[in-house]
């Protein structure tokens, strides 16, 4: 009867024997790093922490597991350890935090601890992933975010500067543009209307003409509007077209100019085409004065 009992408690420790080596095979091999931390004290590390950290077993056990945790995250993960150790968790909990390596370096890892009973005692299973290289792949990820926020900060004060400049050209330009407006009307046109008080020949009658119509559109808003709307309209069209806004009959800009009724009507045409007015019932003089 002894005997039989020996037998058999040998076969249960060798059972259990070879329970354990299976365990302890699982968990050495493991590909996240396995803790248990007991009264602040690393009191068990698999093979995957001592990787991670570059640490000997005889370096890692038996030490306080705060020290292998960077100073600026020791508060953080501190606290967390003593609660889930006091009070558990109802549901898994995990942080985020940097390892000190034997060499000198850094490694982040996700931190998740469990409590448990070890040896008697209550203690802290915990399971951690070494996420290094997703943790640095992330501040990458934000260092460039941040690059382009700044360039994009950056180009938009490039463009409120150009729109300022750009502004100040226009200001400028205006200003250039009613200086020679107001030269040609105060210096210039008085002494046109002088000269055609005196006593002219046809000929320089009509001159005289053609150079007050000149001036008439270096000066007139008209003439600058409908240069500017690039219909490609020649100079001759142009003073025409001056002309027939101003109610000039054909005859009348023929002498004008010096040319042609056929040349004004040929010109007439030309700026229909180019207002888009070619074969519409829309008379020209009025469409200038309202829409140009």
């Amino acid at each position: 009867m002894l005997r039989q009992q020996i037998v058999e408690r040998e076969k249960a420790e060798a059972a259990l024997k070879e329970s354990e080596g299976r365990y302890r095979l699982l968990i050495e091999n493991a590909v996240e790093a396995i803790l248990v931390i007991q009264r602040e004290i690393l009191a068990f590390a698999n093979r995957r922490f001592v990787e991670i950290t570059g640490y000997s077993p005889v370096e890692i056990t038996s030490r306080p597991f705060i020290e292998f945790i960077h100073p600026e995250d020791r508060p953080a993960a501190g606290g967390m350890l003593l609660e889930v150790l006091e009070q558990g968790q109802s549901e898994t909990v995990f942080l985020t935090f940097r390892l000190l390596t034997h060499e000198g370096g850094l490694r982040w890892i996700e931190f998740k601890p469990v409590r448990i009973e070890w040896a008697g005692a209550p203690a802290l299973l915990a399971f951690c992933s070494d996420v290094t290289d997703a943790v640095m792949a992330e501040l990458v990820l934000r260092e460039k975010e941040e690059e382009l926020r700044e360039q994009a900060k950056k180009l938009e004060e490039a463009n409120i500067g150009l729109k300022i400049l750009l502004q100040h050209r226009q200001e400028e330009k205006a200003a250039i543009q009613e200086s020679v407006q107001a030269s040609i009307t105060k210096l210039i046109m008085p002494f046109v209307d002088k000269l055609k008080r005196t006593f002219l020949s046809t000929e320089q009658a009509t001159y005289l003409n053609i150079i007050e119509v000149s001036l008439s559109e270096i000066v007139s808003p008209f003439t600058a509007r409908l240069s500017s709307n690039r219909l490609g309209l020649t100079p001759t069209e142009l003073e025409v077209a001056n002309l027939v806004k101003n109610g000039n009959s054909i005859k009348r800009i023929s002498e004008l100019l010096n040319i042609s009724e056929n040349a004004v009507r040929f010109h007439r045409q030309n700026i229909r085409r180019k207002l888009g007015l070619k074969h519409k019932k829309i008379n020209l003089r009025s469409f200038l004065q309202q829409t140009i």
